[in-house]
């Protein structure tokens, strides 16, 4: 019930969004970068884990996101304005969010903030949302799911760092 839920107000937004844009192209633009995705994640987070630590994990990780986010929408936007296929444009763009990613991963583990390995899914932190999700007798499929995906989570971000520090 909760996942057919998150599904339509997602979808919601999106479909509204796409429809303003349609007419107004400056108003969908505008709504488009409003923290839509993260109030309804945060949201969802919350209401389905009621884990404050949790909530602060997960935005920090999403200020780090900015700034890649941001060259991204620079660089599709000139690739637009030149006229280019789309579907060029919008592969160039993610290979430039995934470079950017991981040079801003190196530029921050060079200064000794360890963003992704340290901050964000310690051990310790998964630790704890494994015990305080176990504690909880009751058997809750969305509760297995975020166990699980917690550690699939800590195990893609560990192969993640991997494959931006490899030294050649």
């Amino acid at each position: 019930m909760i996942i057919a839920l998150k599904i339509i107000t997602s979808c919601f937004f999106i479909v509204l969004i796409t429809e303003v844009a349609k007419k107004h192209s400056v108003m969908g633009g505008l709504m488009a970068v409003l923290p839509i995705n993260i109030l309804l994640s945060i949201t969802w987070l919350y209401i389905e884990t009621r884990d404050v630590q949790l909530l602060q994990s997960f935005t920090y990780s999403a200020i780090w996101g900015l700034i890649p986010t941001v060259i991204f929408l620079v660089v599709i936007t000139y690739l637009f304005s030149k006229q280019n296929e789309f579907g060029l444009s919008v592969a160039t763009a993610l290979i430039v969010l995934a470079v950017m990613f991981c040079v801003q991963q190196k530029l921050l583990i060079g200064n000794n903030i360890k963003v992704i390995k340290d901050k964000l899914l310690t051990k310790n932190n998964i630790s704890a949302i494994k015990n305080r999700l176990s504690n909880n007798n009751s058997t809750n499929p969305i509760k297995d799911k975020l166990s699980a995906n917690y550690e699939n989570a800590n195990n893609f971000q560990t192969k993640t760092t991997q494959t931006c520090y490899k030294k050649k």
